[in-house]
């Protein structure tokens, strides 16, 4: 199975999605109020 961090922070808050991006996050969703990230940890 293949785990990963999942995470959800507001479209605007520029500096966090920029924070989660350095450390690799990948965007898989958007919405009208947020932004949905994720970083894949491999195989456990």
């Amino acid at each position: 199975m293949n785990a990963r961090v999942q995470v959800e922070t507001n479209h605007d808050w520029h500096d966090a999605i920029a924070l989660y991006r350095r450390h690799e996050f990948t965007e898989y969703g958007r919405d009208d109020v947020s932004v949905y990230m994720a970083l894949a940890l491999g195989q456990v």
